[in-house]
């Protein structure tokens, strides 16, 4: 019964270094902008891909990823911990919590931490 309600799994095409890989959309922790590439954080690595956050954000096509601002995607899924100055990633690294954003990103983070 496992097997039937498993929900299927979704991925991520990555271009990285001339060959495209297959990336579980849940092994993201984030995605960081430096000005024309994205480095794709995940459990096993990164890639540095060109193209716009906007384009990454809907090719991922996830409502537990969510936009700190023009330069971070986090995976809500595979944040740590959070408080009212920052947050952290799974993988140890902080990011500030923009100003009036705490309230809406922590009642997030329990709604996906838990799913």
């Amino acid at each position: 019964l496992d097997k039937i309600f498993k929900k299927s799994e979704k991925y991520y095409a990555v271009k990285d270094s001339g060959s495209l890989t297959k990336v579980k959309t849940g092994d993201i922790l984030y995605v960081t902008s430096e000005d024309h590439y994205k480095s794709i954080k995940t459990l096993s690595g990164s890639y540095l891909v060109r193209g716009t956050m906007q384009d990454i954000i809907t090719g991922i096509d996830d409502e537990s990823f969510y936009p700190l601002n023009n330069k971070v995607i986090i995976n809500l899924k595979r944040l740590r911990k959070i408080s009212s100055a920052e947050l952290e990633m799974e993988d140890g690294r902080f990011f500030p919590v923009p100003r009036g954003c705490y309230k809406t990103i922590s009642s997030l983070f329990l709604k996906y931490s838990f799913e």
